[in-house]
């Protein structure tokens, strides 16, 4: 455990946040939410799942006297915010596409070159946590691991919306601004077949491994 000071000019009320890109935890201060002071910066390898707390001093061991802490609006902040987006590999620059903008469930999705369609777009619903569904801006379809199957391999597909765990992913951020996406249902990630950069590769799950076909970048459609 150690002791870091931040800026001595920010009083109370205040606030204070904690980001997390990778292993690499961020803390910051601020006097009105808005205007941030970086205190510091630690690497800690972490699971893809963990707890957060709080805490505060006891007292002023000075005058021995105690003194309370409040904390108020507690919240987890959603790394990727609702909305819609291209989601591009990081590996081979092609986004995540439904191929021919079919609207048949069970479509297989690929990765293909960026050509602005509603196909390769992708509106992210934030479920809590973290976790969000996909849904694709041709089909109206979600993302889905075909026959919600928990195997590696197992390919990457849309179908409607059932509430299946199999269409929801867990988003864990990295450096450089981009993402993990881990299927709830397997604990699989997002990854493109033979990890290549071939243009119609289909999508699949795979154990992560740290690959940059299994790390994804969000972006906004670019306006016609």
């Amino acid at each position: 455990m150690t002791w870091t000071t931040g800026n001595e000019y920010t009083t109370m009320p205040g606030w204070f946040r904690l980001r997390r890109a990778g292993n690499v935890i961020t803390a910051s201060q601020s006097s009105d939410g808005t205007t941030w002071f970086t205190v510091g910066t630690s690497t800690i390898a972490m699971p893809s799942t963990y707890y957060v707390g709080l805490a505060a001093c006891s007292g002023d061991t000075t005058n021995n006297t105690a003194e309370t802490s409040n904390f108020d609006n507690v919240s987890p902040v959603s790394l990727i915010p609702n909305g819609t987006y291209v989601i591009t590999s990081v590996f081979s620059g092609l986004v995540i596409d439904d191929p021919g903008s079919s609207k048949a469930p069970g479509k297989e999705m690929q990765q293909y070159t960026r050509n602005n369609g509603a196909n390769q777009q992708w509106t992210v619903n934030n479920l809590g946590n973290n976790v969000i569904t996909l849904s694709n801006g041709a089909s109206c379809q979600l993302l889905d691991v075909k026959g919600a199957s928990t195997a590696g391999g197992a390919l990457v597909d849309q179908w409607p919306a059932n509430g299946h765990t199999n269409q929801q992913w867990n988003v864990i951020a990295l450096d450089g601004g981009s993402f993990e996406l881990t299927s709830v249902n397997s604990g699989l990630a997002l990854d493109v077949v033979g990890g290549v950069n071939t243009v119609g590769a289909k999508i699949d799950q795979s154990a992560y491994q740290g690959n940059p076909w299994q790390q994804w970048t969000f972006v906004a459609p670019q306006v016609q």
